[in-house]
């Protein structure tokens, strides 16, 4: 085989490398342009802007302890009794003493985890993936009670 023959089956595979690249590239690039949409945008412009002004208000209006009873108190609960979740037995026996920060939020790496995993793999079927992120967000939670599973 000559130099020129040789030379040339490299770059006809480079041109096949750099093609195939280039396909992967329009194919993420237009599902990127599918997915996002200007009214997807606006949609989490305005819902986010609607939970930032509400949760504004209602801080205005009853300061920390709003703060704390709506949002943070989810990072701390515990519930050594009555509790369904996977976390039960854990929680059961270190109730007595004070849980870190660190376990606290440690104990959201499996949920956030899944959550995450779940989006990437159900993205293309939104009502199934909606599905299977709420079963699984009620499976993952540190706190599952009986009322939650009627």
């Amino acid at each position: 085989m000559s130099c020129s023959t040789l030379d040339e089956a490299k770059n006809t595979g480079l041109v096949k490398k750099n093609r195939k690249a280039t396909e992967v590239q329009k194919f993420n690039i237009s599902y990127f342009v599918k997915v996002v949409n200007r009214n997807r945008i606006v949609f989490g412009v305005v819902s986010g802007g609607v939970f930032f002004l509400l949760t504004g208000i209602c801080y205005w209006f009853y300061g920390d302890k709003f703060l704390y009873e709506a949002l943070l108190y989810h990072l701390t609960r515990t519930d050594p009794r009555h509790n369904f979740s996977i976390y039960f037995y854990h929680i059961y026996l270190h109730h007595e003493h004070q849980f870190t920060l660190l376990e606290r939020l440690l104990s959201f790496v499996p949920q956030f985890l899944v959550q995450s995993a779940l989006t990437a793999f159900y993205a293309k079927d939104i009502p199934f993936c909606f599905f299977v992120q709420t079963v699984a967000f009620v499976a993952f939670n540190k706190v599952i009670l009986s009322s939650t599973c009627l």
